[in-house]
């Protein structure tokens, strides 16, 4: 029977993505230790996720999710160790929901662990923007921090939902004993690269020592590309529809491969923006500390808002938030360099492609010239 069940529900924006992608890269190391990934892929356990938070429903890509959430549980049934079910959507869950998540696993004997990623509201913010546009929005910085500011409106009920950690640590910790939620801390910028990997793995008891760290995280932005993006979702209109085709065509095919790592301007919040965040973050902490039996791993302090940006200088940063914007010859330029960027790598795939083609046709032939003579082949060349 499985020993320990860890759900980590995110949230977004916190390093789940590079956490998960170490283990899923390197899952046979992970299953040596005694920790099983449930299902086949990331992918699987974000429809899984979908399927808990949804009752049904499809995914970003657009497949089915009906029914994932069960074949997660059959896929942990019989390991003899530890399992990890990691996805962000699940911090999302109604009460039932997660009752029902915790109750699953418990079923299968397993004492059943909740780990939460927390990250500043300071450094999240500008993330979770860049995420919504990510995902097809065309909602402005400037409309989104506002919005985001009052927990009444849309992305101020998403930031309450998924940043609120204190009601997700409750939500989720219902019924579970003191000490079986774990609240993460991502350390501050300067902190050691491989510090949230070690509290991360700290907490499901693994040897972090024995995971290489190498491997692409999520692909981060300057102010420049996503505004870029954010337009070419409002050009977009109808088309490359999300659930559907946009995840492959414009987050990997255009983000992954073209926008990202080109330089700009970072994503930073000022002035109003900043000192607002920096309420919202204290009054998050103080919330934390009244969670009875949560393991925090780190420091609430990790959680707090600076008064500057790091590197900034105060007096630059006095007055009201001046929100950047991006000049419209400067956004051209941004332009044209991404579609040069396209187009050449449309160019190299068609070449590898070509050349992929030519191989297998030189391979072909070669086992044709092997066929004893008299005997016809049923290949027939259809590509140009």
């Amino acid at each position: 029977m499985v020993r320990r069940a860890f759900l980590h529900i995110g949230s977004p924006k916190t390093g789940s993505t590079f956490v998960q992608r170490v283990l899923w890269s390197q899952r046979d190391r992970g299953e040596a230790h005694g920790l099983l990934l449930p299902l086949g892929s990331a992918r699987e356990q974000r429809y899984a996720a979908l399927d808990l938070h949804q009752t049904g429903g499809v995914a970003f890509d657009g497949t089915p999710v009906t029914g994932w959430w069960s074949r997660a549980l059959a896929a942990a049934a019989g390991w003899d160790g530890d399992v990890l079910f990691s996805d962000e959507h699940l911090c999302l869950a109604e009460d039932d929901q997660a009752a029902r998540a915790v109750a699953g696993f418990a079923d299968l004997g397993a004492e059943v662990h909740v780990v939460i990623t927390a990250r500043d509201h300071g450094r999240q913010l500008p993330s979770l923007w860049q995420e919504s546009v990510k995902g097809r929005s065309t909602v402005t910085l400037a409309d989104f921090l506002d919005e985001a500011a009052d927990p009444e409106r849309g992305y101020g009920r998403f930031v309450q939902r998924v940043q609120g950690y204190a009601d997700l640590a409750r939500r989720w910790g219902a019924g579970l004993p003191a000490g079986r939620v774990h609240l993460v801390t991502v350390p501050p910028p300067g902190a050691p690269r491989d510090l949230l990997w070690q509290r991360f793995a700290g907490v499901l008891g693994l040897p972090h020592g024995d995971f290489a760290l190498e491997v692409r995280g999520n692909e981060s932005l300057a102010l420049e590309q996503v505004e870029l993006l954010r337009r070419l979702n409002a050009a977009l209109g109808d088309r490359l529809a999300r659930p559907g085709p946009y995840p492959a065509a414009v987050r990997r095919g255009y983000v992954r491969d073209v926008l990202a790592g080109r330089p700009g301007t970072p994503l930073v919040l000022t002035g109003t923006d900043r000192r607002r965040a920096a309420e919202q973050a204290a009054a998050v902490v103080a919330d934390l500390r009244t969670v009875a039996g949560l393991e925090v791993v780190g420091d609430l302090a990790d959680l707090l808002v600076g008064e500057h940006p790091d590197g900034q200088d105060a007096q630059e940063d006095s007055g009201d938030a001046v929100r950047p914007a991006v000049a419209e010859e400067v956004l051209l330029d941004e332009a044209l360099e991404a579609t040069v960027a396209l187009l050449a790598g449309i160019a190299e795939r068609r070449d590898q492609h070509r050349a992929r083609v030519a191989d297998l046709e030189r391979r072909i032939a070669e086992l044709e010239a092997r066929r004893p003579s008299g005997r016809r082949s049923r290949w027939r060349r259809t590509t140009t």
